[in-house]
């Protein structure tokens, strides 16, 4: 996994702030694999962030990964969860994952 775009989220009269994407793996006591940089949440969507190392995850393993939202003043704001059971494996990987309240894509390449 190399980035993650953040492709819209529910803005609940959310402060002006600067936005973090965590992964984080929910089957090891939500254990976070990987953030990413800041974006100011008053820019336009979607934004793409790079994820601060490249993750090695092996998804169809795994299955609680989630991709949770994070702003600098609020704390947690939102999450969605990866269900491999919707996806076929496709060279690279770009897969969405959404909520009710926000939408990602994940990019990437299998090994």
């Amino acid at each position: 996994m190399k980035t993650i775009k953040l492709n819209s989220f529910r803005n609940v009269n959310f402060p002006s702030q600067y936005l973090t994407v965590k992964v984080v793996n929910g089957s090891s006591g939500n254990r976070v694999l990987g953030t990413t940089g800041k974006y100011p949440s008053d820019f336009t969507l979607p934004a793409t962030f790079a994820l601060d190392k490249q993750l090695k995850i092996h998804l169809y393993k795994e299955d609680h990964i989630s991709i949770q939202l994070w702003g600098e003043s609020t704390g947690f704001i939102a999450s969605s969860t990866i269900d491999m059971k919707e996806y076929k494996i496709i060279y690279p990987i770009d897969m969405e994952t959404q909520s009710d309240s926000v939408s990602f894509s994940v990019l990437g390449s299998w090994e």
